[in-house]
């Protein structure tokens, strides 16, 4: 905001204290609070995430470039029309400012009123074009991560399907020679027919997927369609933590989140509009109409404080169930582990069967998948609880 524009609004602030108060005020602290712990106190490690690659892992394609999240991000900002529709609208507006600006430096015949209402009104305008563009950046950043996750989660799925096919495709050669033996009825074979049709339909409707995934983030960073990526981006798995009370950790956030603090910002405008029109308008008429003007916005702003502390705690609630599913799939994990160790040991000995271990290895990759999607959605949890241009 320009030094001149802000002299005028703090001007017409005390030239009308009662009627232009700015009531509620954020609580300082609550930006100020690390949300994300700077230490790793979590299960999570390197060595353990090598761990997690030992059974399902996506080939890089040497043919093909990298695409880092930083990289996708930068393309999509660059790409985006909406981010430059409100850049030019920032511009427009601030011209818009100027002149109001003028005006209401210069007066007119009812006192200068309608210029200084004129200029209040513009001031919310332009400062609310700017409180956009960041969120729009912030969302926009937001969707490209959930995109590039989205792909990375279902190269992987593909590949853990893959292993079960063939888990599936040893099952049917077993029903099949046990059919012919007379060892299993018809009716067990075509259900072990069914289910290796169906894991292959699967496999093909996930592998649809992908080529979908691919064109939205390609629509999204103004690539040509048919461009494909390798991907890289490392789960980061931190717990959340916040250093008060839950309530008051989103209540902190709520004040300073930006659809809150625009709906703010419109609200104490009115009632500075609403004063001054009081003042200027004598009419029953022109002061009903800005009371429910007033109205209007007063209620516009609790509901969206409302909105967005339901929508934080609901969020909250996901990352704790995502915190406490994630723990005990550690545990199960390492029970998954311990009987795939059994199982080579067996297979070595002659004591299991080829498919025993590939089904030892099948149970412990495909947990290991569970649990890095809960980490990238953990991921995204935690910066939806933490970036209020998000809220």
């Amino acid at each position: 905001m320009k030094k001149k524009y802000l002299a005028l609004f703090i001007a017409a602030t005390l030239m009308f204290s009662s009627v232009s108060v700015f009531g509620e005020t954020s609580s300082a602290t609550a930006n100020d609070t690390s949300s994300v712990t700077e230490q790793d106190q979590s299960l999570w490690n390197e060595s353990l995430w090598n761990e997690y690659t030992d059974y399902i892992t996506v080939d890089k394609d040497s043919s093909l470039a990298t695409l880092t999240l930083e990289d996708a991000t930068k393309k999509a900002i660059n790409n985006s029309s909406s981010i430059k529709n409100t850049s030019a609208s920032i511009d427009l507006t601030d011209t818009t400012l100027e002149s109001s600006y003028n005006s209401a430096m210069a007066g007119d015949d009812d006192g200068g009123f309608s210029s200084l209402i004129s200029f209040i009104n513009s001031k919310t305008s332009y400062e609310n074009s700017i409180t956009n563009l960041d969120a729009e950046k912030a969302s926009l950043k937001h969707s490209v991560k959930s995109s590039y996750i989205s792909l990375i989660e279902t190269q992987r799925d593909i590949e853990l399907l893959k292993m079960n096919l063939k888990i599936e495709d040893n099952n049917l050669t077993i029903a099949k020679a046990k059919y012919n033996l007379g060892k299993l009825s018809k009716s067990d074979l075509e259900t072990e027919e069914k289910t290796y049709n169906d894991d292959k339909t699967t496999l093909v409707n996930k592998q649809d997927a992908l080529e979908k995934d691919y064109k939205a983030l390609n629509i999204l960073i103004g690539a040509s369609i048919d461009t494909r990526y390798n991907f890289v981006l490392d789960p980061v798995y931190k717990p959340f933590e916040i250093s008060m009370p839950v309530d008051s950790y989103i209540n902190g956030k709520v004040a300073l989140s930006n659809s809150v603090a625009q709906a703010k910002k419109t609200y104490e405008s009115k009632k500075q509009t609403s004063s001054l029109s009081s003042i200027s308008n004598s009419e029953i008429g022109g002061y009903q109409s800005a009371q429910n003007s007033l109205n209007s916005a007063k209620m516009s702003y609790d509901d969206k404080k409302d909105d967005v502390y339901q929508s934080l705690l609901s969020k909250y609630n996901d990352c704790m169930e995502n915190e406490k599913s994630y723990k005990s799939n550690v545990e199960q994990l390492r029970l998954l582990k311990n009987t795939l160790e059994r199982t080579q040991a067996n297979y070595q000995n002659g004591k299991a069967t080829e498919l025993d271990l590939l089904k030892a290895k099948y149970n412990v990759a495909k947990l290991e998948n569970t649990m890095v999607s809960e980490i990238y959605s953990h991921m995204l949890l935690v910066e939806e609880l933490a970036d209020t241009n998000l809220m």
